[in-house]
């Protein structure tokens, strides 16, 4: 079984363990941000953020995502593949010293944790997807980059992914 079809079938349990067929969502689909992931999350996370080797070796390549392309009334969002060669490093972050960011963890059953980066003044933020493989391994499987949260007044682009090399090709 590939991992796509691991996290599409994971992803259809959840979605009817949390309905109990009521067509009600539970607390677990709501996605509660959570102050506190799991221990083993919380050592990826910090050797992902301080080991460039590890950090390479979980991402799922081509990392799907999107970016904000465009300027003024002309920006958009756009679906993205990020390959190794156009892959800037993450580094960990002090949020205790940043009052100008906010960062939350969503936590969706035992394999998937959502982290959202955001400065709520200025409405923009990014988000990433962290998979737990069914051998224990976190790995990264989706980056939108910073963009605009509301998407007021950008037009949502998703049909065609694009190195972000070529970003530019489709404006």
């Amino acid at each position: 079984m590939t991992r796509f079809s691991v996290f599409f079938s994971a992803f259809a349990l959840l979605g009817l363990v949390a309905c109990n067929g009521t067509g009600n969502v539970s607390n677990i689909a709501q996605n509660k941000p959570l102050p506190n992931p799991p221990e083993d999350f919380l050592k990826f996370y910090h050797q992902f953020h301080t080991d460039s080797l590890y950090q390479m070796a979980h991402i799922q390549w081509p990392l799907a995502g999107d970016i904000e392309v465009g300027e003024g009334s002309n920006r958009k969002v756009q679906v993205n593949a990020w390959s190794p060669e156009d892959w800037r490093m993450h580094h960990l972050v002090d949020f205790s010293a940043r009052t100008d960011f906010k960062r939350d963890f969503e936590i969706v059953g035992d394999a998937l944790i959502i982290e959202k980066i955001y400065a709520p003044s200025a409405n923009m933020g990014q988000e990433r997807r962290f998979f737990k493989e069914e051998n224990g391994e976190w790995m990264l499987l989706h980056f939108s980059d910073m963009h605009d949260l509301g998407y007021a007044g950008l037009n949502r682009d998703t049909v065609k992914i694009l190195p972000i090399g070529q970003q530019g090709a489709q404006q």
